[in-house]
């Protein structure tokens, strides 16, 4: 059994994980590698896949994919130094996507 000390000690690993495989896929995005991180495109007929891979396409979920990871290593951090700066900065920057993400969806209507 994991004490308070070593569930903070995993979360915080956890996290570091998800972070550097997001920063990863989102490197690969803008290098414009394998497939784009869009329900459309996994909704699409295989003919039309290859119609949505866009550079803008690419570049969204490559921007997406570095803001979410940078949003985990920093709240990973925070967990492995029990830093309460690290927390705040990660839960800003996730809420700040969330908002840009709404903002997009609305400028798109």
């Amino acid at each position: 059994m994991l004490t308070k000390s070593g569930m903070g000690m995993a979360a915080g690993l956890a996290l570091c994980l998800v972070g550097v495989i997001g920063l990863i896929v989102a490197i690969r995005q803008y290098r414009h590698k394998g497939s784009v991180f869009d329900a459309a495109y996994f909704a699409a007929p295989k003919p039309e896949r290859e119609k949505l891979k866009t550079n803008k396409a690419y570049r969204y979920a490559g921007n997406l994919f570095l803001v979410l990871a940078t949003a985990c290593l920093l709240l990973g951090l925070s967990f492995l130094f029990d830093s309460e700066a690290l927390a705040f900065v990660g839960a800003v920057v996730a809420l700040g996507e969330a908002g840009a993400g709404l903002v997009f969806l609305v400028s798109q209507s």
